[in-house]
């Protein structure tokens, strides 16, 4: 579902994706490379009493929220059906807004300046890479860039800058690749108040690396 409304926070434009088994919601941002669609997800929201099935804006700029399960398809949550409103408080919650895919790295908007010391240490970023294999079979473990099952290949943040409003972080990387679900965590960030990221790790879809 396309957040269409600037009532529901400072995500317009981007989308809200279901998650039944688990009933939460994930927000979606995307951004075209090379012609190719790809982007970055995020947890959003968690708590929901039931599978989460279906979501509509209202008039009233809430989100609602439609959720089931039965027996035999199973949701985390402990009700077998229920119609949840979520408002937003008009509070908004320090994250990562969008990102976007640089020629070698990434450029982090956020939705409220960082404090600089935090982001600019050695340490405040880490960033893997892993892929799954897609086929008739149900699922797929995650594997590394040498095809080696349940791992995860480590990508060098080679340095990180900030913009003069501190809105912007930059990382510069190494070792990256295409075809890869690119994680990056920031459990040590934090705004200009001290406080800590809303959700502190994010998974690019990384299909195309823009061209210089």
């Amino acid at each position: 579902m396309e957040i269409t409304d600037d009532r529901f926070g400072p995500f317009k434009g981007q989308m809200l994706v279901g998650d039944f088994q688990n009933a939460v919601l994930t927000r979606v941002q995307l951004e075209k490379v090379n012609d190719e669609w790809q982007g970055a997800v995020w947890p959003f929201l968690k708590g929901f009493q039931s599978g989460v099935n279906r979501m509509v804006l209202g008039n009233d700029g809430r989100l609602y929220v439609g959720s089931g399960k039965v027996t035999a398809w199973a949701a985390n949550a402990p009700a077998f059906h229920a119609l949840e409103r979520v408002k937003f408080k008009g509070r908004t919650p320090f994250s990562v807004k969008n990102v976007r895919a640089l020629p070698d790295g990434f450029q982090l908007t956020f939705t409220q300046p960082v404090n600089r010391d935090s982001a600019l240490a050695q340490d405040g970023f880490d960033v893997w890479q892993y892929r799954y294999e897609y086929h008739k079979s149900y699922g797929s473990p995650e594997f590394d860039h040498e095809g080696r099952k349940d791992r995860f290949t480590v990508i060098d943040v080679k340095s990180v800058s900030v913009s003069a409003d501190n809105l912007k972080v930059t990382l510069k990387l190494n070792g990256w690749k295409t075809g890869y679900v690119t994680a990056v965590r920031a459990l040590d960030i934090r705004d200009a108040k001290g406080g800590k990221l809303w959700n502190d790790t994010f998974y690019y879809t990384l299909n195309q690396i823009p061209k210089r």
